[in-house]
């Protein structure tokens, strides 16, 4: 299924949501991922008033930065209602990002959601460069 800056599909997991994602930069997996995974949650784009806000992130490692990137999405999706689409690096390491993102408020009332993701998780986790640019596959707790 494609989206702006890469790629990702859905992939068979017993009891929670198994996603993989495909770009060709590290910078650009990152946005795709969120962006990614907010859409399956909440498809479509956001057409609410437009939120900003600053995001700064240290992990032991990439793919730790991964998951906690994802879970800061998640969590202001669900607490703020804002589906941030927006991802404007500042900062991009080996274990720290600091990132603008933008997105829009949602009428959750007026608007089709899908499975709630409650988490990025650990297991199965895998970060890694391929031949085509990055690929990650993240196991979700829905």
């Amino acid at each position: 299924m494609p989206t702006s800056g890469g790629d990702f599909s859905v992939g068979p997991h017993s009891a929670d949501l198994e996603l993989t994602f495909r770009s060709g930069t590290l910078k650009e997996l990152f946005a795709a991922a969120a962006r990614s995974t907010l859409d399956y949650v909440v498809p479509g784009p956001a057409r609410g008033r437009r939120a900003t806000r600053v995001v700064d992130l240290e992990a032991a490692g990439r793919e730790e930065l991964l998951v906690a990137w994802l879970n800061e999405v998640l969590y202001y999706l669900e607490v703020e209602g804002v589906k941030y689409d927006r991802y404007r690096f500042r900062l991009f390491g080996r274990r720290r990002l600091k990132a603008e993102i933008s997105g829009a408020g949602l009428d959750f009332a007026r608007r089709a959601v899908g499975p709630a993701i409650k988490a990025a998780t650990y297991h199965d986790l895998r970060l890694v460069r391929t031949a085509a640019g990055w690929e990650a596959k993240v196991v979700f707790d829905l």
